[in-house]
């Protein structure tokens, strides 16, 4: 049997449950940026490696496009999409502006679309070198002009799929049967080869032809058909050539970036790797999603990206990476015998016969010899004592001998001789203890087996089996020990690594084949390991390898890969973990390369480490692994180079050499815009303004409004390949400091509440290799201010500030003036209040002196008006005499009583007295005056008489200076009234006396009136009649 490695193929499958519009895909086109667009009968979809966007007929819309039923799609050199539709003419979708241009037949216009209806699923639009878009209908040819979309149509036997031949100016047309138009001649010729359904130019020139009855390549050099056995048998091809059906209908070809030829029949996938000559078929697995679909394959599409697509009947599509890594993949496919007998792979190992051994979780035994790719299984029957003893195979080893060692899960261990015989093993088994786990096999310089259990060591010496522990200088504790892996380092040192203790070092002194000096064994135990910053280590260990500079390395069942370093002090450890960049921390797998690379196998993919740079390079099933999930310690380094690895779904096996990283560079674009948690669309206003122009992948810069505060931007790579594993990284100019990676996941970043003004906003990203493309999309963003931190808000807030710097400056001066003339005013009025002081001591101290003699002189003046009162001529002017004397000592007093005033020393001496007679004294004191002026002066009471109490020295001055004002005012013939009547508040029931003094001088206005009781007030009056005196 010859072994099927599987080809470098990753399938992802779509339909309408992840993504798709609806299960039948007409035609499928990668466009020059990498989008893949898929054209439905319910519409065209986009798709960017990680979502759909879907494009349909709107009626409401003239620029959609003109039907959901689309049968074509073609890219032109300008990036123009041409959309074929079953009944609705022709489209052009502009990328930026993300609209549709429709042409459609016009029955009175010969220069326009020959017909309305483009064949299905067919390639029937094409290009020239003159830039002329060629498109088949089904009712002519056409031919457009770029420049001003104008049709040309040409009738005859021209319908069928297009392929334009550059070298001969030439388009070849697949219909009825293979013709060939030149465009020069316009000459139509004819090749013999039937109905064509399907057809593609190789880069050889050839021509392959589909065909209901199997496929033809017409050689143009020969001007033959050939058959398509003939011509694989011809050009070499090996493989799977036989299991072909040569005769059934063709209706795809596809050719690779490679040149690989790519067809279908039935359900199967069918590669020519021209280079290995090599035919090989894909069909479906029921158990692997690696596969294809299972049903019918109507179309196989590409680009120069390492990515095809294919489209199933009703199933949806797959997107196939054929530029995987070169992980070659062995693994069980079902009904083919070549493969394994399981996909479970346990144990893995390579003698130096080149014959690889690999052991199964519940499958048996294989045996590929490497040189001619036959394959043996050999599987456990309970009924042949001398078959394999278990299906379940945990570990392998040929010795020196040529005898395979095998062993088991817990059913002990069996050993084969004549491993290279071409028909069934002999197995010897042996049963050492129930329930053993073997672990593996290591083979000292004596030739003998020392086999690593959970129970500690069981040796072989050639001829019985013994534990460890038993003899004299052993050591019997070794037996606790559950050793999973084993390095051994000659003469005589065995490093452990356990599930329960940790890692060891075993010396074994006590055996004179390993020992120089026999002694006593010597056994080290590291069971509470802490890292390089202290951290504990879990001693539970899978693996342990030892490089080719002698560095012991460790996988840890939980912390990673650890690195073993011999101190002075004992042994360092150091861990790498998935914090450091391992896929994870669970390490199953360990070998080297001969590089010094370091290759771990973990439940999350391969992981190799450069221990120079400390740098780690992950790989997973996107990059042509058997899975992302490995199996406990089997791994293993030929002495070619060559690692081989085991997983839950294969071995993958391949030189660390050819695995070359991705060096392609994806093109980023930023792909949507959401303003407050809207999409925004071409043509969506905001705040009454245009958004977007057109598409934001083309546009430069957009402006915000401070009314949008949260906006969004997604973005993606076009990296066809593996789109998951592209990272990204991303800065606002103007806000973020340094660039911020992300993952595919989340390929999107969120701002709020960024401050008015200008950014930049950048995004790049890697490919899924890690090589990163420093050129970065762009997008410039503008955020508007509220009108009150625009600029010209700006200039009127300084101009407020400087009229307020002014207004506050001129406040400062007249402050001070106005403090200054108050200090001054202030000053001048103690100047003055000092000086009415000195002159109202004055008046009070001459007052004092005038009024001693003033006393003494009325005393004899009464004596004389008592002595003249008889006598009539004198009596008239004594008494004058008397009144006017008594006048001034009253006003003597009252400058007295001022002073007393001024001290606040003046209190109210009320006494009963009659006040009608009072005030009638006092208005007769003014008779002479008033006759002397002729003015009349009235004194009129309501009553006769009235006693009440008053203070009659306050109630006379105040009655006599209101006379002497009144007299003052009053022209000469003029009229002083004086009354006395009764009267009350509304609020109080008590009566008053209402004195009441009037004349008809000037009078006070009304603004005058309040200032009545300020001291010295007068007002200033041309007419007044104002007598002089001294008071």
């Amino acid at each position: 049997m010859l072994n099927a490695q599987q080809t470098g193929t990753l399938f992802n499958h779509f339909n309408n449950q992840n993504g798709l519009i609806m299960n039948n895909v007409e035609y499928i086109h990668i466009d020059m940026d990498g989008f893949v667009w898929l054209g439905t009968y319910a519409g065209l979809q986009r798709f960017d490696g990680y979502e759909f966007k879907t494009y349909t007929y709107d009626p409401a819309n003239p620029a959609s496009i003109s039907d959901n039923f689309i049968s074509t799609i073609f890219e032109d050199d300008s990036s123009n999409l041409w959309i074929g539709t079953s009944a609705n003419g022709l489209n052009v979708f502009n990328k930026e502006l993300e609209s549709f241009q429709n042409f459609r037949h016009d029955p009175g216009n010969q220069n326009s679309l020959a017909s309305n209806s483009i064949p299905r699923a067919s390639k029937v639009i094409t290009q020239d070198t003159d830039g002329y878009v060629w498109v088949n209908t089904m009712d002519g040819l056409n031919r457009v002009d770029l420049k001003d979309f104008g049709f040309e149509s040409y009738h005859g036997d021209f319908s069928g799929q297009l392929v334009f031949d550059k070298s001969e100016s030439a388009l070849w047309i697949a219909g009825d049967q293979l013709k060939r138009f030149d465009l020069k001649s316009s000459k139509l010729s004819y090749y013999e080869s039937g109905p064509v359904n399907c057809i593609i130019l190789d880069s050889e020139k050839n021509i392959w032809l589909g065909t209901s009855s199997g496929a033809l390549i017409y050689n143009k050099h020969l001007n033959k058909m050939i058959p398509l056995l003939e011509y694989l048998v011809q050009e070499g091809f090996t493989g799977r050539i036989n299991d072909l059906p040569y005769d059934d209908p063709f209706r795809n070809f596809y050719e690779d970036y490679q040149g690989n030829i790519w067809f279908s029949v039935r359900d199967r996938l069918v590669n020519l790797d021209r280079k290995q000559r090599q035919v090989n078929i894909l069909a479906h697995e029921p158990d692997n999603e690696n596969s294809p679909t299972g049903s019918s394959i109507s179309g196989i599409y590409g680009n120069k990206s390492g990515v095809i697509w294919i489209s199933y009947l009703n199933q949806g599509v797959s997107k196939v990476n054929i530029n995987l890594k070169k992980f070659n993949v062995y693994r069980k496919v079902p009904g083919d015998p070549s493969s394994l007998s399981g996909n479970t792979i346990r144990s893995v190992y390579v003698d130096h016969n080149r014959h690889l051994w690999i052991g199964t979780y519940d499958h048996g035994l294989n045996r590929i010899n490497l040189q001619t790719n036959e394959t043996r299984h050999y599987r456990h029957n309970s009924q042949d004592p001398n078959s394999i003893v278990s299906d379940y195979i945990t570990a392998i080893h040929v010795d020196r001998t040529e005898r395979l060692w095998i062993g088991s899960f817990n059913t002990g261990i069996c050993y084969s001789d004549d491993i290279y015989d071409r028909g069934q093993l002999r197995f010897t088994r042996f049963d050492l203890l129930p329930d053993l786990e073997i672990h593996e096999f290591t083979e000292d310089p004596a030739g003998r087996i020392w086999i690593s259990t959970q129970y500690g060591f069981f040796i072989y010496d050639g001829d019985a089996f013994s534990q460890y522990g038993g003899l004299e200088n052993q050591l019997p504790e070794v037996r606790k020990l559950n050793i999973q892996s084993v390095v051994f380092v000659p003469p005589n040192l065995f490093w452990l690594a356990t599930w329960n203790s940790g890692v060891c070092k075993l010396t074994v002194n006590a055996d004179p084949k390993l020992a120089s000096e026999p002694g006593k064994d010597v056994l080290e135990i590291y069971d509470r390991l802490q890292d390089q910053s202290s951290t504990r280590i879990d001693n539970k260990f899978i693996t342990i390898h030892q490089d080719d500079r002698g560095t012991i390395w460790l996988g840890s069942f939980l912390d990673g890969l650890i690195r073993v370093s011999e101190t002075h002090g004992g042994l360092e450890f150091i861990k790498y973990d998935k914090s450091a960049g391992a896929p994870d921390n669970s390490v199953y797998g360990l070998t080297s390369d001969r590089q010094g690379n370091i290759w771990f196998s973990t439940n999350n993919g391969l992981g190799r480490f450069d221990p120079g740079t400390e740098q780690f390079r992950n790989y997973y099933m996107s990059d042509g692994l058997q899975s992302n999930s490995f199996m406990w310690d089997a791994s293993f380094r030929h002495s070619d180079g060559q690692l081989f690895f085991g997983g839950v779904n294969g071995l993958n096996a391949f030189f660390p050499e050819d695995i070359i990283d991705n060096r392609d560079l994806p093109k980023v674009f930023i792909s949507k815009l959401i303003i407050n948690n809207q999409d925004v669309q071409i043509g969506d206003e905001f705040h009454g303004k245009v958004m977007l122009e057109k598409g934001i992948s083309y546009t430069d810069e957009i402006t915000l409004s401070h009314r949008d505060p949260i906006f969004s931007l997604e973005f993606t790579a076009m990296d066809n390949v593996n789109p998951l594993e592209v990272q990204y990284q991303y800065k606002l100019e103007g806000f973020d400091a340094d660039w911020i990676q992300i993952s595919a996941e989340e390929r999107s970043v969120r701002y709020t509440n960024l401050n008015a003004g200008s950014y930049v906003f950048h995004v790049k990203a890697s490919n899924s290799d890690g090589v990163w493309n420093e050129e970065p999309a762009t997008l410039g963003i503008i955020i508007l201010p509220p009108w009150w931190k625009t600029w010209w808000a700006i200039i009127m807030y300084v101009g407020i500030f400087a009229l307020l710097l002014i207004a506050f400056r001129k406040f400062i001066l007249v402050r001070a003036q106005l403090i200054h003339e108050a200090k001054m005013e202030h000053l001048e009025r103690e100047k003055t209040e000092e000086m009415y002081q000195m002159k109202l001591r004055f008046f009070t101290n001459i007052s004092h002196e005038f009024r001693t003699p003033l006393t003494l002189v009325l005393g004899p003046l009464q004596k004389i008006i008592n002595d003249l009162k008889n006598d009539q001529r004198f009596a008239k002017q004594i008494s004058t005499i008397r009144r006017n004397s008594d006048r001034l000592f009253r006003l003597i007093d009252q400058v007295i009583e001022f002073r007393r005033i001024e001290a606040n020393k003046v209190r109210l001496n009320a006494a009963r007295g009659e006040i009608v007679r009072f005030i009638g004294e006092l208005v007769d004191s003014f008779q002479e005056i008033a006759c002397q002026r002729s003015i009349i002066l009235d004194y009129h009471s309501d009553f006769d008489a009235c006693e009440l109490w008053f203070d009659e020295n306050k109630l006379d001055k105040i009655i006599y200076n209101l006379l002497s004002n009144a007299f003052k005012f009053t022209p000469d013939k003029g009229k002083i009234s004086v009354s006395l009547s009764m009267s009350s508040l509304p609020e109080s029931p008590q009566a008053f006396i209402e004195i009441s003094i009037e004349d008809n001088g000037i009078g006070i206005s009304e603004q005058d009136q309040e200032h009545i009781f300020d001291r010295y007030f007068r007002v200033d009056h041309p007419d007044s009649f104002v007598q002089t005196g001294s008071g």
